[in-house]
C-alpha cells in the first residue's frame, strides 16, 4: 500500500500532548469534533468526547486502526492526501466542506480544517470537523442561483441551471446524466450545457472513469489531473476535461439514479460553499426528474384510459351493428321457410339451409373474434406454444369458410403437406389463419383460387395466403401494417367487416416474436404472409 507522509515516521508518545494543560483545554471543551492523527500515516491517534457525539461513536476504540480519510467517502482519498501533503507542505491549514458518514450510517455536511502543529518536539496532525446546519446562508452564488430558477421547471429548469452553473463556476461544460435502466454502467445526458457548441445529449460509459464515488453517494471533486488519473477514458478524452465537480442525484427511495456534474479543461479551483451548492441543486433535479416521471406516468394513464374508452366504444358499435345485420338474414329465410316449406323443392330448401348456414357460420367467426379481441384489449391472454400440426390447421379453416368461398366459386387450395409440425400456440394460430382466410374470401372475385403456403427458412416458418381479389394501394399496406385497429373496407360481394381480425392476426403473430408481412398490388391481389420462430 503505498504511504501518505509529510515526516518520516516516529514514535508518539501520547504523554507528550496529554500533560500540556492549554491544548487539552481547548482539545477537551472544543464545541468541534478533533482528532489527533499520526503524520505518517494519517491514522486516527485520539479524539475528543464531541467527536464520539458527531460520529456516533460509543468509545475511542471505534476509531482505532482508522485512517482520517475514512470518516468520509464523497472525496477521492488519493486527491484528499496529496492536496492535504501540498497545502501543509506550504505551511497553511488545509479546509474542506464534506459529506461525513457516521458510525450508524447517518450522513451529515459539514467542514474539515486539517493542520500540522508540534507539541514537545512531536509533530502530530489535527483534524477539527465543524458541522454544517445552515444550508441556506452560502454565499451569493446560491442565491443567485435560486432566484433564476425558482420559477423554472421541467427541461426549462435543466437548460437554466446548467447554464447558471456553468457561469458560477466559470466552466466549459455541466451535465445532468440519467443512468439507464437496463445497464448500471450506463448512463446518458438529458441536459448538456458545452458553451457555444451544439449542447447533444449522449451516452456514455461509467466504468473505469471518475463517476464511482457519485454512484455511491457522495459528492466527487476532481481538481486536476483527470487525464492522468483515468487514462484512455473516453469522456475526459472525447471533451478534453481536466476537472470535475459532481453531485449524485437521488430517487425518492434514497437510490442514485442520476448525476449533475460540472467539469472543465483546466484546472478548477473550489469556490466556496460549492459542494452544499451542488447538493441542494441536485435534490432539486431529482425532485423535478420525479415530477417530470409523474407527469409521464399520468400521461399515459390517461391514454390508457382514453383508449380503454374507445376500445369500449368499437366493441359496443360492432355488437349493436355487424353482430345485428347478420340476423336480419337468418330470421328473414328461416321466416320464408317456416311459411313457406311445403311449396319449396328441395333445391329451394337447400339453398335457403345453405344461406342460414353461412349467416350462422359469419355470426359465429365475428363472435369468436369478438371473444378473442376482448381478452386481448384486457391482458388475459395466455401464450401456450405447443407442437402443432400445421396442415390440420388449414383443413379446419378451410372447412369452417367451405360454404363461404363455394357461393363465390373460390377453390381453397391448401398446398401445406401433412405432418408439417410447427411450434405455436394452437389457438392463436387458428385465430390468425381464420382471419386471414376470411379475408382473403371477402376480396376475391368469383371462380378464383385462395392458395394456403407455408415455407422454413432458417429457424422460421414463414405461412402465406396468397389471393387473386381487389389488391391494396401501397397506402392501405402501411395503414394495416402500422395502425393497432384498421378500417375495413367492404368485399366483392359487398361483405361487412369489423377490422378487428388482422389487429388481432399482429396481436397473436408479435407474441410469438414472429412478422406481418403484405405483398399486394391494386386488382392484382394479395399475399399475406407471417413468420412462426422455431
Amino acid at each position: 500500500m503505498r504511504r501518505f507522509k509529510i515526516i518520516e515516521h516516529q514514535t508518539y508518545n501520547r504523554n507528550s500532548y496529554h500533560s500540556n494543560p492549554l491544548f487539552m483545554s481547548v482539545f477537551n471543551d472544543s464545541p468541534d469534533a478533533i482528532f489527533i492523527l499520526d503524520p505518517y500515516d494519517f491514522q486516527i491517534l485520539d479524539c475528543n468526547k464531541k467527536a464520539l457525539e458527531l460520529f456516533q461513536a460509543v468509545d475511542k476504540v471505534d476509531f482505532n486502526n482508522l485512517q482520517s480519510f475514512n470518516l468520509y467517502g464523497s472525496e477521492p482519498v488519493e486527491f484528499s492526501k496529496r492536496h492535504f501533503i501540498q497545502e501543509t507542505q506550504k505551511g497553511k491549514e488545509y479546509v474542506q466542506e464534506l459529506n461525513f458518514r457516521t458510525f450508524k450510517n447517518n450522513i451529515f455536511w459539514g467542514r474539515l480544517y486539517q493542520k500540522l502543529i508540534g507539541i514537545e518536539d512531536n509533530k502530530l496532525v489535527i483534524l477539527r470537523i465543524s458541522k454544517i446546519i445552515d444550508y441556506n446562508k452560502t454565499s451569493e452564488v446560491l442565491d443567485t442561483l435560486i432566484k433564476h430558477t425558482s420559477r423554472e421547471t421541467g427541461r426549462s429548469f435543466f437548460r437554466v441551471l446548467t447554464r447558471l452553473l456553468a457561469s458560477a463556476f466559470e466552466a466549459k461544460y455541466v451535465m445532468i446524466a440519467k443512468l439507464k435502466n437496463d445497464a448500471v454502467n450506463s448512463a446518458k445526458s438529458i441536459e448538456f450545457y458545452a458553451g457555444n457548441a451544439p449542447d447533444e445529449n449522449f451516452e456514455f460509459g461509467l466504468a473505469n472513469g471518475p463517476f464511482s464515488n457519485l454512484m455511491n453517494g457522495y459528492i466527487t471533486y476532481y481538481p486536476n489531473n483527470l487525464r492522468e488519473l483515468f487514462p484512455g477514458y473516453k469522456l475526459i478524452e472525447d471533451l478534453g476535461i481536466e476537472s470535475f465537480i459532481g453531485a449524485p442525484v437521488f430517487d425518492r427511495d434514497g437510490i442514485v439514479n442520476a448525476m449533475l456534474v460540472i467539469m472543465d479543461d483546466k484546472p478548477m479551483q473550489e469556490k466556496l460553499n460549492s459542494r452544499n451548492i451542488l447538493s441542494i441543486f441536485a435534490a432539486r433535479t431529482g425532485a423535478e426528474m420525479e415530477r417530470l416521471m409523474e407527469e409521464d406516468e399520468l400521461r399515459r394513464n390517461s391514454e390508457k384510459l382514453n383508449n380503454a374508452n374507445l376500445t369500449k366504444d368499437r366493441f359496443l358499435q360492432v355488437i349493436a351493428h355487424d353482430l345485428k345485420n347478420p340476423f336480419h338474414t337468418i330470421l328473414g329465410y328461416c321466416e320464408l321457410l317456416r311459411k313457406k316449406i311445403d311449396i319449396y323443392d328441395k333445391s329451394k330448401i337447400k339453398e335457403f339451409v345453405n344461406i342460414i348456414d353461412l349467416s350462422v357460420r359469419s355470426n359465429y367467426a365475428l363472435l369468436d373474434n369478438l371473444t378473442e379481441w376482448s381478452r386481448v384489449q384486457r391482458g388475459v391472454i395466455q401464450f401456450s406454444p405447443e407442437k402443432v400440426d400445421l396442415y390440420n390447421v388449414i383443413l379446419d379453416a378451410n372447412e369452417l369458410f367451405y360454404l363461404a368461398a363455394e357461393r363465390k366459386g373460390i377453390r381453397l387450395v391448401n398446398r401445406i403437406k401433412p405432418d408439417t409440425e410447427i411450434t405455436a400456440d394452437i389457438n392463436m394460430l387458428r385465430a390468425i389463419i381464420r382471419n386471414l382466410v376470411s379475408n382473403a374470401i371477402k376480396f376475391s372475385g368469383q371462380n378464383t383460387d385462395i392458395i394456403l403456403s407455408a415455407i422454413e427458412k432458417g429457424k422460421e416458418f414463414i405461412i402465406s395466403v396468397t389471393d387473386s381479389g381487389l389488391g391494396m394501394s401501397e397506402e392501405m399496406i402501411r395503414e394495416k401494417l402500422d395502425k393497432d385497429c384498421c378500417t375495413s373496407m367492404p368485399g366483392t360481394d359487398n361483405e361487412k367487416g369489423t377490422g378487428i381480425g388482422l389487429s388481432i392476426c399482429k396481436d397473436f403473430i408479435s407474441r410469438h416474436n414472429g412478422r406481418l408481412m403484405i405483398r399486394s398490388k391494386e386488382g392484382e391481389g394479395t399475399t399475406i404472409s407471417f413468420t412462426i420462430p422455431q
